[in-house]
């Protein structure tokens, strides 16, 4: 019966299991008349298990029930002569149940941790407490199999940390071959001189083994006995099999801590590179559940004005958000789709131009080529789009502007002939002839303005730079436009920034751009309308917008891409040059113009400019509020 009892405590360190299982064996296994007679003693041996609160405390108290129960071992109460047989029985049932009660109580010091460090600790502590020798803790030396190294001491000197122990003398290859506690008498010479120096010692080795490896030894030095009368040397081994596997479950669980750990920094390493790189990514799974989304496939959809909410996951594939269609497409096929290009509108009505998204997906296998889900890469090009724009348009201009001033130099020669043989057949003709001699001068100046425009198209003048005040220069050209477009079709709001900062510009240039935007916005309108035109300052960015927005009809897409075309233009009467020159004169200034536009809702053109003139950083997208596109040109 104690022997199932030790069984069950060596396995789990408990008590209570422990002693549950000795009472399922009564009638059976055991005599249920022993198992009655105990049970009042194994209760009183549990309360005193749960009475320590602190290791230390629980060291205590299984130091004197250990030293009760080799007293009681050593020294029995009960005369073998005159004591019966069930009285003997009693005695050494309380004399094992009393040795148990000591081991559940270092069963719980040391599977109090789970630190190996810990775990050796109290282990010293434990054997410091039993023998009051110098205990040592050694483990295998690295590399040398057949040696061990001291690693922790108590009650000896500290030079005795790292002394190595060989173990191929007795009685130390015994104890490893055997696995097996061992005690002997050592005279000097019989061992290393910093173990047994000038006297002879009583050397205590209790190996640890688990998972059939040598975990570590504890050795107890005593000079005067043996550290405890070994008549019951299973007590030993009980402790010694429990600090083995206390010891080897605290190194594995430190292994997998320390792997845990690692998986840890990986996945918030991951997780970092998957939030902040520039491409979104959305995943779902083989049943069309969106599974991933990172933080940038969202904001490109904010930007076309998709609530975040409908984007994240997990959220079922539908028809709610632009991606959706490709990723159902791409779970009925084993290869990757054809990038494509989506021109995302703005869902919040708030109209302005489409943001360009290239989209690409691929399937998504495990490691049996089963198709378990698809991932969808995503990339907002629409900056990338209107510098393409930008530089083909530089580049269409450049092309046009030589082409013109050869042409505009060849026109203004006989040009000049022309307009003076007129004045002087003028000088010569009838009042009725004079009236049709002036519609011909009234054309020839005109082709002289066209032909003016070309040559400024072809050689930009380079800005006359002077501090000019925005805020006036608009409100003038308000005023003189107003006068001209009548009172009552019209109604034009201008709105300028407390302190605007004036412009390092050309006052004269900038006065050509603005007057042709608040020309074209009125005549978008021919059945009148409001012109709101806007003056704002972006201070980190060092730049001046200013936005000029009609009611008018609008401008289709595919219009929209040509406007700053030389000679493109949509009015009767339009030589197409007057867009394109603005444009030369804002590109001069380090500036750049974009332009948002719906058909039937009106146009909106934004000018934005840096403060300190040509040769300041060329803007980005400065004027640009979040979320918002352009039309960059």
């Amino acid at each position: 019966m104690a022997e199932a009892y030790l069984s069950v405590l060596e396995r789990w360190g408990d008590a209570r299991a422990a002693w549950e299982r000795v009472r399922e064996g009564a009638g059976t296994l055991y005599d249920p008349v022993v198992v009655d007679l105990l049970e009042p003693i194994a209760r009183t041996g549990a309360m005193e298990i749960e009475i320590g609160g602190s290791v230390a405390s629980e060291l205590a108290a299984a130091t004197e029930q250990f030293r009760r129960f080799v007293r009681e071992a050593g020294t029995s109460g009960i005369s073998p002569e005159t004591a019966g047989p069930a009285a003997r029985d009693e005695d050494l049932m309380r004399q094992a149940l009393g040795g148990v009660v000591a081991l559940s109580h270092f069963a719980r010091v040391i599977n109090a941790s789970l630190s190996p460090d810990e775990v050796e600790e109290r282990l010293l502590d434990i054997f410091t407490h039993i023998t009051g020798g110098r205990t040592l803790w050694l483990t295998p030396t690295p590399g040398q199999p057949r040696f061990l190294t001291v690693r922790r001491v108590r009650n000896g000197p500290p030079h005795l940390l790292g002394q190595v122990l060989p173990l191929d003398g007795e009685p130390f290859c015994r104890m490893v071959r055997e696995r097996r506690v061992v005690l002997a008498w050592l005279e000097p010479g019989q061992a290393p001189g910093w173990l047994v120096d000038e006297e002879p010692r009583f050397v205590l080795g209790v190996p640890l083994i688990s998972r059939d490896q040598l975990l570590g030894v504890v050795l107890v030095v005593q000079g005067r006995r043996a550290p405890y009368p070994f008549n019951q040397p299973d007590v030993l081994a009980v402790i010694a099999s429990q600090a083995a596997l206390s010891l080897d479950n605290a190194r594995l669980f430190e292994q997998v801590q320390g792997r845990l750990n690692e998986l840890m920094a990986l996945k918030r390493f991951r997780d970092l590179v998957f939030e902040q790189i520039n491409t979104g990514i959305v995943a779902v799974d083989e049943d069309g559940l969106v599974t991933l989304t990172n933080r940038m496939a969202v904001e490109i959809l904010a930007r076309a004005g998709y609530a975040p909410e409908r984007v994240r996951a997990p959220r079922r594939l539908g028809d709610q958000v632009p991606y959706d269609s490709i990723l159902l497409e791409q779970l009925a096929s084993d290869r990757p789709l054809e990038p494509v290009t989506l021109h995302l509108r703005r869902q919040d009505d708030a109209g302005g131009s489409p943001v360009v998204v290239t989209a690409q997906s691929f399937p998504l296998f495990d490691e049996e080529c089963r198709r378990v889900g698809a991932v969808l890469l995503v990339r907002d090009v629409t900056q990338e789009r209107e510098l393409e724009q930008r530089v083909l348009r530089s580049e269409r201009l450049a092309a046009v502007g030589q082409l013109a001033a050869g042409a505009a130099h060849e026109i203004r020669n006989p040009l000049t002939a022309i307009k003076g043989f007129i004045q002087l057949i003028g000088q010569r003709v009838d009042r009725e002839t004079g009236a049709y001699i002036d519609i011909v001068f009234q054309e020839i100046d005109r082709i002289e303005q066209i032909v003016n425009d070309l040559l400024l198209l072809a050689r930009q003048p380079q800005p006359r730079l002077k501090r000019v005040d925005l805020g006036r220069l608009l409100g003038r050209l308000v005023e003189m436009v107003q006068v001209e477009a009548g009172a009552g079709r019209y109604h034009i709001g201008l709105a300028v920034e407390d302190k605007l900062p004036s412009l390092n510009a050309d006052e004269r240039q900038l006065r050509q751009v603005f007057l042709n935007l608040i020309r074209n916005g009125l005549e978008a309108m021919p059945d009148g309308g409001r012109l709101c035109i806007r003056a704002t300052h972006d201070r980190d960015a060092g730049t001046v917008t200013v936005e000029v927005e009609d009611e008018g009809v609008g401008i289709p897409q595919e219009i929209l891409e040509r406007i700053f075309d030389p000679f493109f233009s949509t009015k009767d009467h339009g030589t197409g040059l007057g867009l394109a020159v603005s444009y030369g004169i804002v590109r001069n200034h380090g500036g750049h113009i974009d332009v948002e536009s719906e058909p039937g809702r009106g146009t909106r053109v934004r000018v934005i400019l840096p403060v300190a003139g040509p040769g300041a950083p060329e803007p980005g997208d400065p004027g640009r509020r979040p979320g918002s596109t352009g039309g960059g040109l």
